[in-house]
């Protein structure tokens, strides 16, 4: 007869198999499941990348042109986290006119760039961390940049904003560069060798413009071993920039141009229609504005790739919306 409120060699015997056999177990369990929902508090590498299964048909040699093209019919807002930008990798011969749709990208809204290199797309995961995917091979992984931090919802200053690839060097904003209480450094990460460094710090209070400033990478010049970053500001209906460039040799910042944008009559306030000549220096002053930020034309195996306020510009043929082009060498 079972005694309940008594302490007997049963009882004993259950106590001590609890304890020697399904407790420990039942802790490893708890503990892989918590380190599985740890993981998943970012989004996994393994979501952002939807590959071609036909890679007989990927174009991919020298002088084919990679371009990355946003996915129109997505809603990026339909995600439980930090907002994503779906995009299409996709070669192209510009000199058969073929096309060939690679991957499926998903890379974060609020820091939509890509960068090409022998090969590998380049691009900001949602996470904010930079990832990488091998066209030919179709593996992809994340480049671990020294302070960089993943997070599960909205970019910070442990995130990537912006980065550029120059050769073997990976340019990079750490932080957002918007607001007086955001920390943004300019860094440079070598691929090969692993080695990383602070170019400039607190850029972002170096080439603020006023509220709700963006910065963002232009292109590099070689001969001058300079970058070129563009800073601009906007708030009803008025918008600035400048155009900065950064000597890789001695770490000097340097303002090198500036334009503004308005609508005369967001500036008029009644109204009334712009005067012709008002109209011609708003169209004038808000090219000046947009040219700004356009980086220098690519030449591509004898084809000429160039940037329009617009999109992109391949031998004449527009691609009108955010655009990123590269050439394989």
């Amino acid at each position: 007869m079972i005694k309940w409120n008594e302490v007997t060699w049963y009882s004993k015997l259950l106590a001590i198999i609890f304890f020697i056999g399904v407790l420990p177990i039942l802790c490893f369990f708890i503990g892989i499941e918590y380190k599985s929902v740890q993981q998943e508090a970012f989004v996994p590498l393994l979501s952002n990348v939807s590959n071609n299964l036909n890679k007989k048909e990927i174009i991919l040699n020298s002088g084919s042109i990679l371009l990355a093209m946003p996915n129109t019919s997505q809603e990026p807002y339909n995600y439980i986290g930090s907002p994503i930008a779906e995009y299409f990798i996709v070669s192209k011969d510009a000199q058969k006119g073929v096309e060939k749709q690679i991957a499926l990208i998903k890379s974060n809204f609020a820091a939509k760039r890509f960068g090409f290199l022998k090969g590998i797309v380049y691009f900001i995961n949602p996470g904010g961390e930079l990832e990488s995917l091998n066209i030919k091979s179709g593996n992809h992984s994340i480049t671990k940049i020294p302070g960089i931090i993943p997070t599960a919802k909205y970019l910070n200053d442990n995130t990537l904003s912006d980065f550029l690839i120059v050769n073997d060097d990976i340019f990079y904003l750490k932080g957002e560069c918007s607001s007086d209480i955001s920390s943004c450094v300019l860094g440079q990460y070598n691929l090969v060798s692993g080695s990383n460094k602070i170019v400039v710090e607190d850029l972002g209070k170096q080439t603020r413009e006023g509220n709700f400033t963006g910065t963002s990478f232009i292109d590099f010049d070689s001969e001058s071993n300079t970058l070129k970053i563009h800073a601009g500001s906007g708030d009803a209906g008025i918008s600035s920039a400048s155009l900065y460039s950064i000597d890789l040799t001695t770490s000097t910042l340097k303002k090198i141009g500036s334009a503004g944008s308005y609508s005369c009559d967001a500036l008029d306030g009644t109204g009334a229609e712009c005067s012709s000549s008002d109209r011609k220096s708003e169209n004038e002053n808000n090219m000046k504005f947009t040219n700004l930020s356009l980086p220098a034309p690519i030449i591509c195996n004898g084809t000429t790739i160039s940037f329009t306020q617009d999109g992109i510009k391949i031998d004449g043929k527009d691609y009108r919306g955010d655009y990123y082009v590269g050439c394989v060498n």
